[in-house]
C-alpha cells in the first residue's frame, strides 16, 4: 500500500493495531475504524491486495467494522481464503463459521492446508455452512486420521453435528484408541450423540471408564446417561467407578447406573454391602433415585440405617423418603447426637425430607444452644425449612444476632424474617442491626422487619 498522505497512514496503523496479538490494541484498532469507517471503506477495498500479510491480516479482521452485507463478506473470503500467509487463511477461516456463508468447495480445499490450525478452522466453517452435505461429513470424517491431534479431536467432535456421519460410526470407534486423550474424549463425546442406545458404543465407553485420563473416563460416563437400560453392559464398571476419589465423576457415573433402571438393582444392593464407605454412599444414593416401592431397594435401604458410617445411615434415611415416603426419626437423631459435623448434615436432612415430630422439635431447640456455631446456623435453616412458628423457637434463633460472624448475624435476620409475626420478640434485637456496618445485616434487617411488622 502506497502511503502518499496523512489519511493512509492513519489507516495501516489502524490495521496494523487490529493484527496486533494483544487484545488491548486490537480493540483500539477497530475503535479507530469503527469512527472512520465510511472514509475508509475504499482503503479497507484495497488493502486485500497489499504485498504485506500483517495489511491483509487486519483487513479480514476488520471485516464485521465494514462488512455489512453478506456480498461484502463474499468478497473478503473470495479475496483471501486462497492468501499464501496461513494466518490471513486461518481468520478467514474463521469468518467464514461465525458468518455461516462462504465458498464452500473453497473451504474443503483448506482441509488439506499445510498449517493444522487453518485445517482446524476449516472443519469448524464446513460445518457451520453446510452440515447436511455428504461431502462435508466424508471429508470431517477423513481428517479422523490427521497427523495432528488438535485436528482429530476437532473433526471428531464435529461429526455429532453432521447428520450423515452415522456412518462413520467405525472410525470414530477407531479414534477410541487415539493415543491423545483429548482425541478419545471428543470420540467418545460425538459416538454418543450420533449412536444412543447402541451396545456396541455402550461396551466401547465402558472400556473408557478404566481410561488413565481424567475428562476422558467423565466423557465416557457422561456418555452413558443417555445410553438407558443399554448401559447395563457398562453397569459393572459403572459400580466399580463408584469409588474413584473425584466427587464430580462419581456422581455422573451414578447418573449413569440410574438411568439403567431397576436392572441395576441387584448390583447396587451388592455395592451397598462394600467394605469402602464411599462405594456404600453411593449405592445408596442411586438406589434412592430408582423407582419408588421396590421391596428389594427398601429392604436393603432398612439395613443400612444400622451402618457404621453416619453418611450412609442420613443417605439411607433420605433415600428411604423417597422410595417409600418413610422417615426413620430415630437414626436422624442418633447421628444429631454424634458430634458437630454429623449434626450438621442430620439437620440439612431433617431439612430436606421435612421431617416434623415433637421429638425432632425438641432436638431442634436444642442444637439452637448448641457450643458450634455451625450446628445452631444449621438449625436455624432448618427451622425456616420446617416452617417452625413458635415463641420460644424465635427467641433462641434470636441468639444467632448477637455473634460477631456476619454470615451467621444473616442467616439469623433472614430465619425471623420468615417466622413473620411470630418472631416479635425480635424486634428490638433486629432493629439495632439498622445501624450495623455491614450492609448485608443491615439490608436482611430492614426486610425481617417489614415481614414481621406488616400483616
Amino acid at each position: 500500500m502506497i502511503l502518499d498522505d496523512d489519511t493512509t497512514h492513519e489507516f495501516v496503523a489502524a490495521l496494523l493495531m487490529v493484527a496486533n496479538e494483544d487484545s488491548y490494541w486490537r480493540e483500539l484498532g477497530r475503535q479507530m475504524l469503527r469512527y472512520k469507517a465510511a472514509a475508509w471503506e475504499e482503503l479497507w477495498i484495497n488493502s486485500f491486495d497489499d504485498h504485506e500479510p500483517r495489511i491483509r491480516l487486519g483487513a479480514v479482521l476488520a471485516t464485521r467494522v465494514f462488512a455489512n452485507t453478506d456480498r461484502l463478506v463474499w468478497f473478503v473470503l473470495s479475496k483471501t481464503l486462497a492468501d499464501i500467509d496461513e494466518r490471513v487463511r486461518y481468520e478467514a477461516c474463521s469468518l467464514a463459521a461465525t458468518s455461516g456463508i462462504g465458498p464452500l468447495e473453497s473451504i474443503h480445499r483448506l482441509l488439506r492446508d499445510p498449517s493444522w490450525f487453518v485445517r482446524q478452522a476449516a472443519i469448524e466453517s464446513s460445518v457451520r455452512i453446510d452440515p447436511l452435505s455428504p461431502t462435508t461429513s466424508l471429508h470431517v470424517t477423513a481428517l479422523l486420521s490427521d497427523p495432528t491431534p488438535q485436528v482429530r479431536a476437532t473433526a471428531a467432535s464435529a461429526l455429532a453435528a453432521l447428520p450423515h456421519a452415522v456412518d462413520s460410526r467405525q472410525n470414530l470407534l477407531f479414534c477410541l484408541r487415539d493415543p491423545e486423550p483429548q482425541v478419545r474424549r471428543a470420540a467418545s463425546q460425538s459416538l454418543a450423540r450420533l449412536a444412543p442406545g447402541d451396545a456396541i458404543v455402550a461396551a466401547a465407553l465402558s472400556d473408557l471408564l478404566h481410561d488413565r485420563d481424567f475428562s476422558v473416563r467423565h466423557a465416557a460416563c457422561t456418555g452413558l446417561r443417555s445410553f438407558g437400560p443399554t448401559a447395563i453392559l457398562a453397569l459393572d464398571a459403572l459400580i466399580e467407578n463408584l469409588q474413584v476419589s473425584d466427587p464430580e465423576l462419581r456422581s455422573v457415573g451414578r447418573e449413569a447406573i440410574v438411568a439403567i433402571g431397576l436392572d441395576a438393582v441387584k448390583s447396587l444392593v451388592h455395592a451397598a454391602r462394600s467394605s469402602n464407605d464411599t462405594v456404600r454412599l453411593e449405592a445408596v444414593r442411586a438406589l434412592g433415585e430408582l423407582p419408588a416401592h421396590n421391596p428389594i431397594v427398601i429392604a436393603t435401604l432398612e439395613k443400612l440405617l444400622w451402618d457404621e458410617s453416619w453418611r450412609v445411615r442420613l443417605r439411607a434415611v433420605e433415600a428411604l423418603w423417597k422410595t417409600s415416603g418413610h422417615v426413620n426419626v430415630e437414626t436422624v437423631v442418633d447421628v444429631l447426637q454424634s458430634g458437630p459435623q454429623p449434626a450438621v448434615a442430620a439437620l440439612r436432612c431433617i431439612g430436606r425430607v421435612r421431617l416434623r415430630s415433637e421429638v425432632i422439635v425438641q432436638r431442634l431447640t436444642v442444637a439452637l444452644t448448641d457450643g458450634a456455631l455451625a450446628v445452631r446456623c444449621a438449625a436455624a435453616v432448618t427451622v425456616a425449612q420446617l416452617r417452625l412458628s413458635d415463641e420460644k423457637i424465635a427467641r433462641l434463633v434470636a441468639l444467632l444476632l448477637d455473634e460477631s460472624d456476619n454470615e451467621a448475624v444473616v442467616i439469623g435476620v433472614r430465619v425471623l424474617g420468615i417466622m413473620g409475626s411470630h418472631a416479635a420478640c425480635a424486634i428490638p434485637n433486629l432493629a439495632l442491626l439498622l445501624n450495623a456496618a455491614d450492609e448485608d445485616v443491615r439490608i436482611a434487617a430492614v426486610r425481617a422487619l417489614q415481614r414481621i411488622t406488616v400483616p
